[in-house]
């Protein structure tokens, strides 16, 4: 564990909390703001898409200089199963935002992120994520689902397993990534 409770940027909180515990938390509620540094430097919640937390947290800590991490677990998540998030009748609606959530991302990354390792370690993670995401959803079934930038995602994916992954999904397409890999 990263260990201290020091003031560290929001990006290099990211960083560590993938470290410590292999992804980022998206989750709005786990985070304290100023309102007005939220109203001066973030973006409104994108209206009308799942995932909407996805980017807005990300958008949040990559703007803010100045955030205390504290790398201990300090919730459970727990799942419910009518929980829109859980929905299959959504499923068209979950990868269309899916879909424009990860771009979002990936730019936000690739553009938005100087320090090359930390860039690193947050596309290398959104690999992860959107390799998640088509192990969940049925993109296959939905007609955006040739939109999934297969490239990007081998280019960003770790060595081992996540690079495998990505490649299956380069070479082979969604519908036999999914017979393979899905959640």
């Amino acid at each position: 564990s990263s260990g201290n409770h020091r003031e560290i940027s929001g990006t290099d909180a990211m960083v560590m909390q993938i470290k410590d515990h292999g992804k980022a938390g998206m989750t709005v509620w786990l985070r304290a703001c100023r309102r007005d540094f939220l109203l001066s430097n973030v973006p409104e919640f994108k209206r009308g898409i799942l995932h909407e937390d996805e980017i807005w947290t990300p958008q949040v800590m990559t703007a803010t200089g100045s955030v205390r991490y504290i790398p201990e677990k300090v919730y459970c998540y727990r799942v419910r199963e009518n929980s829109i998030m859980h929905s299959a009748d959504e499923n068209e609606k979950h990868v269309r935002s899916i879909l424009l959530v990860m771009k979002m991302l990936h730019t936000l990354y690739d553009a938005g992120i100087r320090n090359k390792k930390n860039r690193k370690v947050l596309l290398s993670s959104w690999a992860d994520t959107y390799l998640y995401m088509i192990g969940k959803y049925d993109f296959g079934n939905c007609s955006s689902g040739k939109d999934i930038p297969s490239g990007k995602i081998v280019s960003a994916a770790k060595h081992g397993k996540p690079k495998i992954k990505a490649l299956v999904l380069w070479l082979f397409g969604v519908k036999t990534y999914r017979k393979l890999f899905r959640r």
